[in-house]
């Protein structure tokens, strides 16, 4: 009788160990190691616990706002590491229980997002973000008895939040408040790409008719630029013909522009030759000849992302980029100008 017994609870608990999902696994694991950890004061099983979560995991729950109040840290030191920091400080002072409990998957028609996200590369991430809740009691010389949500991505923790539930305004329906905001600083150093293609149009006093086209691959912008000028500058004095003033009346540009994406702001400078028809004028000649000179377009744009689709998760990934640019000719100072002009782009992931 005894044996069945046990063997009972065995196949008790072996159902419920597969009936998990593998991120529930992994969060329990996660309170188990830290439970072991506090218990024990084995370091190993600290360790064992942060390599449920990747390097970049923030946690911002109660024991963490509590830890950072204390110890005088700022909002970048909100990452895994200090969270376990707060439970070492603790076993400094004494002994410590802690209990997770209640781990199970939050569905996906469950959430709702309080923040929007646009990019293809962003909808991807969250599709495969499963998001699971958990309880921790924490006794001894720190107290708490908390609800938390862990973000996972490709069966790693990447955050920790508070569990809260907040009412969909649209369906009066109870549903749990998740945060996608930060999800540049989760994933940009190994998952955020930002490939595009982009089209701009410019004025300038000098070359009134511009327009380029744009490659980005992940941070790197790739474009040609071309631009015309029109009507008549005086550039200088010269003696041919008897002329004394040399006169661009016409001519082009053609220009490669890299240039380098960071995310709100995105630098080119455009290297190429422009090509200006010369006119030499005096009272009975008037000729012309092609010259051609170097040129060089440094240029900054402010990206502004829009939200165009049917509803705030689930946008186009279209940016309006704002953009002020100088127009240098060599040895043709005249033709020197301001730019300004407008950028449209299209982010289609990576």
């Amino acid at each position: 009788m005894k044996k069945f017994v046990v063997l009972f609870f065995y196949f008790c608990c072996c159902a419920i160990s597969f009936a998990q999902t593998s991120e529930e696994i992994v969060v329990q694991q996660f309170g188990n190691y830290l439970s072991r950890w506090c218990s024990s004061n084995d370091t190993d099983y600290r360790m064992r616990a942060q390599k449920q979560c990747t390097d970049a995991c923030r946690v911002n729950d109660k024991i963490m706002e509590d830890f950072v109040a204390k110890s005088g840290l700022s909002i970048k030191d909100y990452v895994i590491p200090n969270y376990l920091n707060a439970f070492e400080n603790a076993l400094d002072r004494g002994k410590l229980v802690v209990n997770m409990y209640g781990v199970e998957m939050i569905p996906k028609n469950e959430w709702e997002s309080v923040s929007p996200y646009g990019h293809n590369q962003e909808r991807k991430i969250v599709k495969e973000i499963i998001i699971v809740s958990g309880g921790i009691t924490v006794k001894g010389s720190l107290n708490y008895n908390i609800k938390d949500l862990f973000y996972l991505h490709k069966g790693k923790i990447v955050k920790i939040t508070p569990y809260e539930e907040i009412i969909d305004k649209k369906t009066g329906k109870v549903k749990v408040k998740v945060d996608f905001s930060d999800l540049n600083s989760l994933f940009w150093v190994k998952d955020r790409h930002y490939d595009a293609v982009g089209i701009s149009l410019g004025y300038s006093k000098n070359y009134p008719l511009n327009i380029g086209f744009y490659r980005n691959i992940s941070y790197l912008n790739i474009g040609i630029e071309a631009g015309g000028a029109f009507g008549s500058t005086v550039v200088g004095e010269s003696e041919y013909k008897g002329a004394k003033t040399d006169v661009y009346d016409k001519g082009f540009y053609v220009l490669a522009t890299p240039g380098v994406f960071l995310g709100h702001v995105t630098f080119n400078c455009g290297f190429g030759v422009v090509a200006l028809r010369q006119k030499y004028i005096n009272s009975d000649v008037s000729t012309g000849a092609n010259k051609f000179y170097g040129m060089l377009k440094p240029s900054v744009e402010f990206n502004i992302p829009l939200s165009i689709g049917k509803d705030k998760y689930h946008s186009f990934d279209f940016m309006l980029c704002p953009r002020v640019a100088y127009n240098y000719t060599m040895k043709v100072n005249s033709m020197n100008c301001w730019e300004i002009g407008l950028c449209f782009r299209y982010y289609y992931g990576g």
